[in-house]
């Protein structure tokens, strides 16, 4: 075997294994001689023999220029070289920037990349198609641990929760200093005065492919923020208020202090530090100030607020008219000084009234509480005194009903007599406690009314009394015997009192089974004696049997009355 244009070759007896050297042409000859017909007449060794060659045309290899590194880093790019203009594919996909010779791809993500290349003239070389695998990793960024904010000039600590292998860590901070690091950790202490401060870790692997992470952290100084105090300017003596720093946050360990001047103006009685306060303020009027400070890293703002104290005036009560006992009440009121945006009345039971004028329903004990232009309250209160009002109740001593014909011509009606008190009778003008009533023999019922009025007081009282007169001709007398009953005498009424204690005697010498109604709502009884519960005037009447004077052996009913005063009252002594 003849070689030419080989790398290297293989001979192995009838065959030969060639490597190829660089492109071009190269060839084999082979001489072959076969010793097979040395023993046939006519021949002799090597007289069978051959030669042939055979000319070979060498392709070059399409191929990387150098070799691609197997592994890259999420982010980065990788740059391939080929010997002759080609076609590139990545799957999966990639950012692929290639001009025909060389491509450049950007890694995207962590993953494992497949870059193939094929040439445009596939005939120009011995393969047509060539490929190669990359493992794209990435290096997780460090996740930073530590305080956002704080105060300037003091050590803060950072490290890192999430290290890694095989990786070097390096820490800046901008607006601060980096006191010490061991790797994953930073001592940093931050500068006062400094704007956009951050902390920053890079991390590098000490491996292939060399990735690279890095990760910052804003930081922020603590500062007082400027309190702008919200509340009410004008206050009321006495009253509490409620203020507040007027900020839509607060920083963690900022603290606010609260103070009122002049001291004597209010106390600030709710809790220091927080951004809330509630006054409590004095009794007198005048200008107060609150002020607010905001506390922290031992800086300090503040702000003043001014308030006007009003000390509301205590309202006076005035009372027109008195309240008398009794049903009948003139128009008895109680009236607030005016001035004020608002009354409420209280009385002693409870009822309420939202007038400046008040109409008085009862004795005793009235509240007003008022409020001013200011919104502030005050209260005054008002006892309101009962005053006796007069008596009216009428009363006859006379028979009533009247039976006509009758043997007189007036009835004499009373009322309880105090020289201190005017009387009206039927609305005509004042006159005496007595009335008569002319009898007029005409069946009917005359009313007669009395109005009592006690001039001092203006207090009144009234009562009506009914005469009536009747036919009573031909009647029986409720006697035990029939027809017509003549009384052989009559009852003959006396009274013997002391105080609300009385006693009724009968003069009549034949009278029998006598009942006795004392006029006060209590039921007719059998007993003469009597105890009043009321100071008034009564009228008595007793109903009781005596002889029939047309017959011996009947008994004739007939009723007396007569009028007791029980309890005089003394007169109203008015102040």
């Amino acid at each position: 075997w003849m070689i030419s244009g080989a790398q290297s070759y293989t001979i192995n007896d009838n065959e030969v294994t060639v490597v190829w050297g660089g492109s071009g042409y190269g060839s084999i000859e082979v001489y072959y001689y076969s010793p097979f017909l040395q023993q046939v007449d006519g021949h002799e060794f090597p007289d069978c023999s051959g030669f042939g060659n055979l000319e070979v045309s060498i392709l070059p290899e399409f191929q990387f220029m150098a070799p691609p590194s197997s592994s890259a880093c999420a982010g980065a790019s990788s740059h391939f070289d080929v010997n002759s203009d080609a076609i590139w594919l990545v799957d999966p996909y990639a950012n692929m920037n290639c001009s025909g010779l060389s491509c450049t791809i950007d890694w995207p993500g962590p993953g494992i990349y497949t870059v193939t290349a094929h040439p445009t003239d596939p005939s120009a070389f011995c393969n047509d198609i060539i490929s190669h695998t990359v493992v794209v990793t990435e290096l997780e960024a460090p996740s930073i641990q530590g305080p956002g904010n704080g105060c300037a000039g003091e050590p803060m600590i950072y490290f890192i929760d999430n290290p890694a292998g095989n990786v070097f860590y390096s820490w800046y901070a901008s607006g601060g200093t980096v006191l010490s690091s061991s790797g994953t950790s930073a001592t940093v202490e931050w500068n006062a005065g400094a704007t956009n401060q951050t902390i920053t870790v890079y991390a590098s692997q000490t491996i292939n492919p060399y990735c690279s992470a890095s990760q910052s952290n804003s930081f922020s100084l603590d500062l007082p923020q400027t309190p702008s105090i919200q509340g009410p300017g004008t206050v009321c003596a006495n009253s509490t208020s409620d203020y507040n720093a007027g900020l839509t946050s607060i920083q963690p360990g900022e603290t606010f202090s609260w103070t009122v001047s002049p001291p004597e103006a209010g106390n600030i009685i709710s809790p220091q530090g927080g951004p809330n306060c509630t006054v409590q303020w004095g009794a007198g009027a005048g200008n107060a100030t609150v002020h607010a400070t905001s506390n922290i890293c031992d800086l300090t703002e503040s702000d003043s607020f001014a308030v006007v104290i009003q000390n509301p005036s205590t309202p006076s009560i005035t009372q027109s008219g008195l309240f008398c006992s009794g049903a009948n009440q003139p128009n008895v009121t109680l009236t607030g000084a005016s001035g004020y945006i608002s009354y409420d009345w209280t009385a002693p039971n409870g009822a309420s009234s939202n007038s400046n004028i008040y109409t008085v329903g009862q004795a005793g004990m009235h509240e007003l509480e008022v409020i001013d232009a200011y919104g502030c309250e005050a209260n005054a209160y008002f006892e309101v005194h009962e005053w006796p009002g007069p008596t009216a109740s009428i009363s006859s001593p006379q028979p009533n009903p009247i039976c006509l014909p009758a043997p007189q011509t007036i009835i004499d009606l009373f009322t309880l007599e105090n020289p201190n008190w005017e009387y009206s009778w039927n609305g005509g003008p004042a006159g005496t406690s007595t009335i008569s009533h002319a009898i007029q023999n005409v069946p009917g019922t005359y009313t007669y009314n009395v109005q009592v009025t006690d001039p001092a007081s203006g207090c009144t009282a009234s009562d009506s009394f009914n005469i009536v007169e009747d036919d009573c001709t031909g009647t029986p007398g409720g006697g035990t015997g029939g027809g017509g009953c003549t009384p052989s005498e009559p009852l003959d009424l006396a009274i013997n009192q002391s105080c609300d204690f009385v006693e009724v005697a009968i003069g009549a010498t034949s009278a029998s089974n006598a009942s006795y109604n004392f006029g006060d709502g209590s039921p007719s009884t059998a007993s003469s004696v009597h105890a009043y519960g009321a100071a008034s005037c009564y009228i008595i009447s007793v109903t009781a049997g005596v002889a029939d004077a047309n017959d011996p052996n009947q008994t004739c009913s007939i009723t007396e009355i007569l009028v007791c005063a029980s309890r005089l009252q003394l007169p109203s002594i008015m102040p």
